[in-house]
């Protein structure tokens, strides 16, 4: 199982990554609307202008053929009108694209044909020469170049209008692919934080759940899970008819010992006798605490009172052989520790409270005796 340092890591990159992944998707969205936006104003833009430049050279033919067979030469106002207007919108038009500005270029010669053959057939009906004039609106040369501009202009608005329009399905369909790209990315990224999140959550609440019930001195379990836990055993014992041993363990003269060596030294005594404490309690019918200062408990579903018996007497002398020094444990020397030792009634169901006095009395003889020994009351 992995600490929770590493999955916290893992989830502080995976936060990141999200967050990069949303501002990724926000930007492409933004630019994708925006260049779509830009795309169709110039295409729509384009088509206006295309309609503007079809209905301005219309203009400018029909005021030419109706000024020339009524003899009005209003008409040639209205011409020159629409000629401003026509240069203009074309400009406009080449403006918004160099590739419509470079097909003008190309037809700029067909219109100022055309403008030099309309004006002089105004010319010419204006001196009474209008047989000249239309034949001039007849002729080859004019409709030549009336095609020409008409066609080249045509020619250039729709090519444009047709990649304007391509470039604008490919923009939408980019944009939808970098947003389900973006949307399936994030699907990822939520999932694998939930599943961090929850990893890290169920690593925490037992690191929070093994801080409450252990001492962090000794990692044994704290006093707090030993009066859960002896409730817990002797109705155990009870219920299978089995034999529930509690020794409580205290070592002798540590008042002394951190007197004299101080605390940070009694401290390591502590850590060390809690750890061979906890080599004894492997097994899943044994358990060992620290219930207050130098006050340790083992608490075992024994087979039988002698081999219970046996086990603490090896903790006792597994504690001398710590050679840790005690230089005001008389007569010893050295950190030893005593034990009172009490067994639950297989036939008698005995209150935790019962239990625990009895044992406590049987500590309180044994160093009565002269520590570094056990004392068993066989009942409370």
């Amino acid at each position: 199982m992995q600490s929770p340092g590493p999955l916290k890591i893992r989830l502080l990159a995976i936060l990141t990554a999200s967050l990069g992944i949303l501002i990724v998707t926000a930007a492409l969205t933004a630019y994708f609307f925006s260049l779509q936006n830009s795309l169709s104003n110039r295409y729509y833009t384009l088509k206006i202008l295309a309609q503007d430049i079809t209905y301005y050279d219309e203009v400018l033919t029909m005021s030419t053929l109706v000024g020339i067979h009524s003899n009005d030469l209003q008409w040639y106002n209205r011409y020159n009108d629409h000629i401003d207007l026509l240069e203009y919108t074309l400009n406009a038009a080449a403006e918004l694209d160099p590739e419509i500005s470079h097909f003008i270029q190309d037809t700029s010669q067909a219109n100022d044909l055309l403008i030099s053959y309309e004006r002089k057939a105004f010319f010419l009906v204006k001196d009474g020469y209008k047989e000249e004039a239309v034949k001039i609106l007849e002729s080859k040369e004019y409709k030549e170049a009336k095609y020409a501009f008409a066609q080249g202009i045509k020619k250039s608005i729709d090519q444009v209008l047709k990649e304007t329009k391509l470039a604008l399905d490919k923009s939408h369909q980019k944009r939808g692919f970098y947003l389900v790209l973006g949307m399936l990315a994030s699907f990822i990224i939520v999932i694998s934080l939930w599943i961090y999140l929850l990893r890290y959550i169920r690593m925490t609440d037992k690191k929070m759940e093994s801080l409450i019930r252990t001492d962090d001195l000794t990692g044994l379990l704290n006093r707090r899970e030993f009066n859960e836990l002896l409730i817990s055993e002797i109705n155990r014992a009870h219920r299978e008819n089995r034999l529930i041993m509690l020794a409580i363990l205290d070592l002798d003269n540590f008042k002394k010992y951190n007197d004299y060596y101080g605390h940070p030294k009694g401290d390591m005594a502590l850590s060390q006798f809690g750890h061979l404490l906890k080599s004894h309690s492997r097994r899943a019918n044994e358990q060992a605490y620290r219930i207050g200062g130098e006050e340790f408990a083992f608490i075992s579903n024994a087979e039988d009172k002698e081999s219970a018996i046996k086990q603490i007497q090896e903790i006792i002398t597994q504690t001398e052989a710590l050679n840790i020094p005690h230089e005001h444990n008389e007569p010893y020397k050295k950190v030893t520790v005593s034990c009172g030792i009490t067994f639950s009634s297989i036939e008698e169901y005995i209150a935790p409270g019962e239990l625990y006095q009895a044992a406590d009395e049987a500590l309180y003889k044994a160093k009565k005796a002269g520590k570094n020994r056990c004392f068993c009351n066989d009942s409370p």
